[in-house]
């Protein structure tokens, strides 16, 4: 006679069946390489979620990521979203996996997985692994990235961490009252108390060394924002009605990449081609492929630079527009730096570029520099609006006008002596970096940041501004998306390991409680048995 725990799990054929697939018999034998598999299981699902959470971190970097994949496979599609939404599949999957283990090693199931779930977490491990490898070949700066996101996400990962193990106190009091072994029970328990011990105390090394800028008594002020391209987000990049977007969200400069045609007039185009960002395939159906530097601005004019906006909605922000607003994007041209600096200089905004270098065989390949100076010389602009960005000849800018604002770009490291300012990629500079910066009264600019977790952690670290294809979002944020005093963080912490503690003695009673009902259902077994046999005997 096998009797019922009182702890058993309800719907526990329900949760064979989705495991093992045997939904109405119970497997009784037992396989070493079952509990194998078990921790196969646990293995996918943590190395999911840390995919997952990779993928996550790198979000800011999703139109980089279009754009790199739109000029080899020449689709818009956004594939950032596509990769996001795969591994919230992968980790969900892996995770009600997990559960289902968790729930069988609760009910002393035998581990009996299924061959397609050992198929499809193989798939996984494998999917995440090549994820890993692309990212570290292709994207290694984002590692950064994905650093300074455990700046904002360590203490409620922490909280979760703990939270999780103090629940595994169920299988490890569980193991501790069916081992007979005294030596298994005091390693199981010990090293489990071992490992609670170290979480409990990890938010000492969290404070010291990974320092989240966020835990802090006092916020800065506001970063100021530049366009990177004008509002990217609300009208096409590098045209007039994205600078003028931009300005409605009181950015302080607006950002650009400058080209020169082949007649020698600067105009606006990041791409090396035209095909992302005008109709030129329709126009120069055997020039898509052509640098832009080899258009002549006659040819350039003839291009309409709105319509792809509304076809390919880079951003998802396409459905929102009036029919007003989308007939005036669809009216964009390509704009010339002469355009830039007129817009600028009606709204008293900075201008700060990208200077492209012409091919080799290009007119003005070794003139570009001195021609674009000229024109904005020849302008109206007031010299001191204009970020002179581009290192190459600097010193010879420098003497050509001097009125310019000179602005210092590149990775982390020496720059001039005489810089007031810098402008950084954000997952190059540390925020002791930055500090140290302010600290010599120069301003720190970083580019792009789109994200507003991203954009809180660097107004923590008191930047001076960034660069930004958001500025609609973020001029409406009054504060961080989040912020601590560090004494609430300790409350917090204290709070979460105390919760901690009262779930696992919870667990230590109740599974005390279900081993000795267990045993007194056996004695009474063991009773009814023996009056059996005695009556069978007499």
């Amino acid at each position: 006679m096998i009797t019922k725990s009182p702890c058993d799990l309800p719907g526990l054929s329900c949760i064979r069946c989705l495991y093992s697939c045997h939904c109405n018999q119970r497997d009784t034998t037992s396989k070493k390489c079952n509990n194998c598999w078990c921790s196969f299981v646990a293995c996918v699902c943590l190395f999911s979620v840390l995919g997952l959470y990779f993928v996550w971190s790198i979000q800011n970097e999703s139109h980089n990521f279009n754009e790199y994949a739109f000029r080899f496979i020449g689709v818009w599609f956004n594939w950032s979203v596509a990769v996001l939404v795969v591994f919230i599949i992968l980790t969900s999957y892996s995770s009600v996996l997990l559960l289902l283990a968790f729930c069988h090693l609760a009910a002393h199931e035998q581990m009996n997985l299924h061959w397609i779930h050992k198929v499809l977490l193989f798939l996984t491990a494998v999917i995440v692994s090549l994820f890993i490898i692309y990212l570290d070949l292709k994207f290694s700066e984002q590692w950064n990235t994905i650093y300074i996101s455990l700046k904002v996400t360590a203490p409620f990962i922490h909280i979760g961490v703990v939270l999780g193990f103090s629940f595994l106190a169920w299988l490890v009091t569980d193991t501790y009252y069916r081992t007979k072994k005294i030596v298994l029970k005091i390693i199981v328990v010990d090293a489990y108390l071992a490992v609670m011990v170290v979480l409990y105390l990890i938010p000492l090394v969290l404070t010291r060394h990974i320092v989240p800028p966020c835990l802090t008594n006092k916020i800065p002020p506001k970063p100021l924002l530049v366009g990177h391209r004008g509002a990217p987000m609300l009208a096409p990049e590098n045209t007039i009605l994205s600078y003028e977007k931009a300005h409605n969200y009181n950015v302080i400069a607006f950002e650009s990449d400058v080209m020169i045609s082949l007649d020698g007039v600067p105009f606006l185009m990041h791409d090396q081609n035209l095909k992302r960002t005008t109709n030129v395939a329709s126009v120069f159906n055997n020039r898509s492929e052509e640098d832009a530097s080899f258009f002549t601005w006659t040819e350039l004019q003839r291009l309409n630079a709105g319509e792809w906006y509304l076809k390919k909605d880079p951003f998802s922000t396409a459905s929102s527009f009036s029919v007003e607003e989308m007939e005036r994007i669809r009216q964009q041209k390509i704009p010339t730096l002469v355009d830039l600096l007129k817009t600028a200089e009606k709204y008293n905004k900075s201008v700060i570029f990208d200077l492209r270098k012409p091919p080799a065989n290009h007119a003005y390949n070794s003139r570009y520099i001195n021609l674009t100076v000229e024109t904005i010389l020849n302008s109206t602009i007031n010299p001191e609006l204009v970020l002179w960005l581009h290192d190459e000849d600097r010193e010879k800018v420098v003497q050509m006008a001097p009125g310019f604002q000179q602005i210092f770009g590149g990775k982390d490291g020496p720059v001039w002596d005489k810089a007031q300012r810098i402008n950084f990629p954000y997952n190059n500079i540390s925020a002791e970096k930055i500090e140290d910066y302010l600290q010599k009264k120069v301003l720190v600019n970083l580019f792009v940041i789109d994200k507003p977790w991203l954009f809180s952690i660097f107004w923590c670290a008191n930047v001076s501004s960034v660069t930004t294809n958001a500025c609609h979002i973020f001029s409406e944020m009054k504060v961080p998306v989040w912020h601590l005093a560090p004494d609430t963080y300790q409350m917090i912490w204290i709070l979460t390991d105390c919760v901690s503690c009262f779930i696992m003695l919870s667990m230590f009673l109740l599974q005390r409680y279900c081993s000795r009902r267990t045993l007194r259902a056996v004695d009474h077994d063991n009773e009814v048995l023996l009056q059996r046999l005695h009556q069978h005997l007499a």
